[in-house]
């Protein structure tokens, strides 16, 4: 599932099956994009120290999968734990 996919599909699950409203299903995606953004920073910096990416990027890829992976599991009785856990594995692998 491309990253664009999961940011237009989360907040539709979020309205249709926890029958919240757009805004809070835009908050209830702040855990994806708040760990893809310390994630980018954290490996910025550790690109500059190491001097090489490659290794980023299979981690990233392999987190990524997880994640979504992991996000294809969703159902209606999906706790917030489960989510909110998911949405930052991928978010860091997206970082």
């Amino acid at each position: 599932m491309p990253p664009i996919v999961a940011n237009y599909y989360l907040p539709i699950y979020f309205q249709a099956v926890d029958g919240v409203t757009p805004t809070m299903s835009g908050v209830y995606m702040l855990p994806s994009i708040l760990a893809q953004l310390f994630a980018a920073v954290f490996a910025g910096r550790l690109v500059g120290i190491v001097g090489r990416y490659t290794p980023f990027v299979f981690a990233c890829v392999i987190l990524t999968s997880i994640g979504y992976g992991m996000c294809s599991t969703f159902s209606t009785h999906t706790t917030t734990g489960e989510w909110i856990g998911y949405q930052i594995l991928f978010g860091v692998g997206r970082g």
